[in-house]
């Protein structure tokens, strides 16, 4: 398990991913939701290429 799929699993990233699709809107929603894109991605490349991913996890948050 990497850094970044621990910190997506914790409750705090799970509750605040859910909330900000169900309170923000335009687009404040988007950026959210592209933000936790970016950390998927960036989960799915860490084994490949571990300082690309930490550069997208970090800036994603």
């Amino acid at each position: 398990m990497t850094i970044i799929s621990e910190l997506m699993s914790a409750a705090t990233a799970q509750w605040i991913c859910a909330n900000a699709r169900e309170r923000l809107s335009g687009r404040a929603k988007y950026c959210s939701m592209n933000a936790w894109e970016y950390l998927i991605n960036a989960d799915k490349i860490a084994g490949i290429a571990p300082t690309v991913s930490f550069f997208c996890a970090t800036h994603a948050v």
